[in-house]
């Protein structure tokens, strides 16, 4: 993937936002033959796309608020998402412990398991099974037993990197003729003498400044939404107010080989414990309301105390330490405002707002709220939107037939059934996650096996790979979203110097501009990793 398509003066659409939501829109629009801009002020997918839980699911936790529509959307979307991406989205099997004194029962949550079956009708995964005491505790090592009755075993989807799944709708929006540009911002929006909008943008590096005319512009930049809306409609709405949520990374010592769910023992929210990559465990996660800098958005001392602590409750063998945390990441979700509501119990639905403009030669739509799994059909609902405003014939969406363009033409997994086990390939092939570039990694290392490479030689290869063809402009692009390096090493080791010396040989950096970039990867990490300066004040 180049680092843009061809420039032109106007288009039919353009995005704010290169999301999750955005890339999905950008995906959707180009395949219905319109001409779309997309500009992204960081890197595509490094935002509340970065910072979730990383799990295409279908929401168990929405039935407590009677939200059936959610879940069933959200469920439809999961198989849709694991045809069209099996490379990186995977069966993960979940226990969900029932303990005493907690809301909900075991009757309850009997009813509730039976409600997510039923609404999960004609799916591709198991349906859930009742797990006695004795079998939770032999399937979860080092899981407390004090007050456990039982619980249940049910199938979700893990997407480990939505970064990549970003990435390759982004990729599927360029094969259809888009135009996506990381790192440049949105500069100005004015109405051109035709009554359309001219957008200016510039490149957030260089300064370089750039303009284009588009009929209809589509806000999709998540918990940025209320300063771009603010662009276009001098009332300047608040239509997000953002909750943020917190994660931790920790080496999977028990080698745990299921997900855990739970209510949190302090205050009810749910509480996930993930398998993660080859030997960790991604937990969270924190939901608390947000309104200071998004740009600086972090996980502070009191989240990762809470993560540890309700870590520490469920599994004591595994006994978390803060000096064992590997890395933190924090994001901002943009939900719409609710006032007097409890943070976990504001909607994940998504809307669709148009602004009034005054002038049918031109449309503003913002997007608000939504999550990872239901990107799609926000894509594809914003397509018949679209369709509608500029009154076109246009061809509906194929989006949930059409596989992503890194789909591998050889996909064993997906022919065989799913076991009640977690999925073994991504943890044996570490390229698994490239889809069809995987064969062309392994040309880049002159190797036809990954089972022949050391870790080193595999960084190397990855990181060469993605520098030519993926959009990287800086060393946190690969470590961070392209790959799963930065996010399981954390500060663990000299891998940023190995990854931006390759990435040097194919972006021709000099050696001071390495060391610029190796110097910015440090800030980020510092960042992460901040929460222990509040405990040490």
């Amino acid at each position: 993937m180049a680092d843009s398509g061809v420039f032109q003066e106007n288009y039919d659409v353009a995005i704010i936002g290169g999301g999750i939501n955005g890339a999905g829109i950008a995906r959707d629009l180009s395949q219905r033959g319109l001409s779309v801009l997309l500009v992204e002020k960081n890197d595509f997918g490094s935002g509340t796309t970065a910072a979730s839980t990383r799990l295409i699911h279908g929401g168990l936790r929405y039935l407590e608020h009677f939200d059936f529509a959610l879940v069933r959307e959200s469920l439809h979307e999961r198989k849709i998402l694991l045809q069209i991406a099996p490379h990186l989205v995977f069966p993960l099997e979940f226990i969900l412990p029932v303990y005493a004194g907690q809301e909900y029962g075991r009757a309850k949550l009997k009813a509730g398991m039976l409600l997510y079956d039923i609404l999960s009708l004609g799916k591709s995964l198991p349906k859930h099974r009742m797990l006695s005491r004795r079998r939770i505790l032999r399937l979860q090592q080092g899981m407390n037993p004090q007050g456990l009755h039982g619980g249940f075993a049910y199938f979700d989807c893990q997407v480990p990197l939505p970064e990549r799944l970003t990435l390759e709708n982004i990729r599927a929006a360029r094969q259809a003729g888009a135009l996506c540009l990381n790192y440049h911002r949105l500069a100005g929006l004015e109405v051109a003498g035709d009554g359309r909008w001219q957008v200016r943008f510039e490149d957030v590096d260089t300064g370089e400044q750039h303009q284009a005319a588009a009929g209809i512009v589509i806000n999709a930049a998540g918990p940025w939404v209320n300063d771009i809306a603010g662009l276009a409609d001098p009332r300047r709405p608040r239509l997000v107010g953002g909750t943020r949520g917190s994660h931790i990374l920790v080496a999977n010592t028990l080698g745990l080989r299921h997900a855990l769910y739970s209510p949190a023992r302090s205050d009810g929210r749910p509480f996930f414990i993930i398998p993660f990559g080859r030997d960790e465990l991604l937990i969270g996660t924190t939901d608390i309301f947000y309104d200071a800098s998004v740009d600086e958005v972090r996980a502070d001392s009191l989240e990762v105390r809470y993560l540890i602590s309700e870590t520490n409750h469920l599994l004591p063998e595994l006994n978390i330490r803060p000096e064992m945390i590997r890395m933190t990441y924090s994001g901002v979700r943009p939900l719409p405002p609710a006032e007097g509501k409890d943070a976990g119990a504001v909607t994940r639905r998504h809307f669709i707002k148009q602004h009034e403009t005054g002038d049918d030669r031109r449309a503003f739509l913002s997007i608000i709220g939504g999550k990872l799994t239901t990107y799609r059909q926000l894509a594809e609902e914003v397509g018949d939107k679209v369709a509608d405003l500029l009154s076109a014939h246009l061809p509906g969406s194929r989006t949930a037939r059409e596989p992503l363009p890194g789909i591998p033409e050889q996909r064993p997994w997906q022919r065989r059934p799913v076991r009640r086990r977690t999925f073994p390939e991504l943890n044996s092939d570490p390229l698994l996650l490239y889809g069809k570039a995987r064969r062309h990694i392994l040309e880049i290392a002159g190797v036809d096996s990954v089972e022949k490479m050391s870790p080193d030689e595999i960084l190397v290869a990855e990181a060469r790979y993605c520098a030519r063809h993926e959009q990287v402009r800086h060393l946190d692009d690969f470590l961070l979203r392209r790959s799963m390096w930065g996010l399981r090493r954390g500060k663990e080791g000299d891998y940023a110097g190995a990854a931006a010396q390759a990435m040097a040989r194919e972006l021709a950096w000099t050696d001071s501009r390495m060391l610029l970039e190796i110097a910015r990867y440090n800030r980020i990490l510092a960042r992460a990793f901040s929460w222990q300066e509040d405990t040490e004040r």
